[in-house]
């Protein structure tokens, strides 16, 4: 019976330390801490924050294995390094501003459930709301740490055109370039989006192989055909029919022998699983008006009805699968 008291504290309290590294991350305390601003009353004068609070604040931090005290106020672990410092290897600044905001309209769960539509963005705090660069940066650094695997593990033999649909920031662009010399990659999404990942791709060498589409999948015209249309973690923005429809305007703007690839975070077929799969569902269902999370099955279906073959699953991380739909040759 304790274990299973413990077990609902744990999930009620969940809350605090996610909240504890949100702030932290929004105040900016582990770039001061970099800059050898460690003790409260400097991290306080230079944030313009309470130094009690900061104190606090602090002790919570190194309590969950983020920050270490020392006799000369506090550094950084290794942890904080690779992750939430100016140059981190591995950054996750951006999803963590974007998750902060995320915090506030889950805030309203009760009422979404009520009412069945999303929190109002009104209810994020200003410096939060963001616009489409913010959510770009947030969607890079999510992206960074599987692109490749993704990429790595999708076999497209031959294909020298590649559509991706949401592309964001163009870090699936970018592998995708990378590892097919051959192959041209076109980036469609909002302008915002398009304008920051063409500054961004500027950096990269497959730059020249690269282009840009500024439009609305579900509207505007696809352009092709392509040897492929890739879709990382765009389904679950949308309802079934919205996304039956897309799935079909790709379908029909493939070559002969290419194939759609549908990556996303899927549901077993009883819905109840995986775990963190089911509370991603949640937060489509905070933030969209019908965003879900599916099974393979249901994509699968959508494949099956725009007249292309599904392919065994690809396993992309923990998270994350690919379903691969494929147009006949000919």
């Amino acid at each position: 019976m304790l274990e299973v008291e413990n077990r609902i504290e744990s999930i009620a309290a969940g809350f605090r330390a996610a909240q504890v590294l949100l702030t932290a991350n929004r105040l900016g305390i582990f770039e001061c801490i970099e800059k050898k601003i460690r003790t409260v009353d400097a991290l306080a004068e230079e944030l313009q924050a309470d130094s009690r609070g900061i104190r606090i604040l602090l002790d919570a931090l190194c309590a969950l294995e983020i920050l270490q005290k020392t006799k000369n106020g506090y550094c950084n672990t290794d942890l904080a390094r690779r992750h939430l410092v100016a140059g981190a290897p591995e950054p996750k600044n951006s999803i963590l501003l974007h998750n902060a905001g995320l915090y506030e309209r889950w805030g309203k769960l009760y009422d979404v459930v009520r009412s069945g539509k999303p929190s109002a963005r009104e209810v994020m705090s200003p410096d939060l709301s963001g616009d489409e660069v913010r959510f770009a940066q947030a969607m890079e650094n999510a992206a960074l740490p599987v692109a490749r695997i993704a990429v790595e593990r999708l076999p497209l033999p031959g294909a020298r055109s590649l559509l991706d649909i949401g592309g964001g920031p163009g870090v699936y662009a970018c592998e995708f370039a990378a590892r097919n010399p051959r192959m041209r990659v076109t980036i469609m999404d909002n302008e915002k989006t398009v304008a920051y990942a063409r500054e961004r791709i500027q950096a990269f060498e497959v730059r020249d192989r690269i282009d840009y589409r500024i439009g609305d999948a579900l509207t505007d015209d696809l352009g092709g055909p392509y040897d492929c249309i890739f879709l990382s973690n765009v389904i679950h923005s949308y309802s079934p029919a919205e996304n039956l429809l897309l799935v079909s305007r790709c379908a029909g703007s493939l070559s002969s022998g290419g194939c759609v690839v549908l990556k996303d975070f899927f549901l077993d077929s009883d819905r109840t699983a995986p775990a963190w799969t089911t509370l991603f569902a949640i937060n489509m269902l905070v933030h969209t008006a019908s965003g879900d999370c599916y099974t393979e099955d249901e994509a699968r279906g959508w494949l099956t009805q725009a007249g292309l073959d599904p392919q065994p699953q690809i396993i992309v991380d923990p998270f994350s699968r690919m379903v691969v739909g494929a147009k006949a040759a000919g």
